[in-house]
């Protein structure tokens, strides 16, 4: 279901446009496999640093990612103290 809703989705991003792919999941098949293969189907797609898209967004710094990773943002309970969440941002080439 995932990747459909991530397909359909990505026809009315505009160009220059972001998606942006949240889960309240912990796991990988549902959060980065996920992203993995909907960029490597959309070429026209980019990953963005999560932490830029925060600053830039809300002013502040964003918390270290439970997986280590900079392209995106896992939050967990033993790390965050929070409900499990993965947030990815893509953004569509401007042509």
């Amino acid at each position: 279901e995932q990747t459909e809703v991530l397909a359909n989705a990505a026809r009315f991003v505009k160009l220059g446009g972001r998606l942006i792919y949240v889960t309240c999941s912990v796991l990988v098949e549902e959060n980065s496999d996920q992203v993995a293969a909907f960029l490597a189907g959309h070429e026209d797609f980019r990953l963005l640093p999560y932490g830029d898209v925060w600053r830039e967004t809300l002013a502040t710094e964003p918390p270290v990612s439970a997986d280590g990773r900079a392209d995106s943002l896992l939050l967990t309970p033993a790390r965050q103290g929070t409900d499990g969440f993965f947030i990815a941002v893509m953004e569509q080439a401007k042509g």
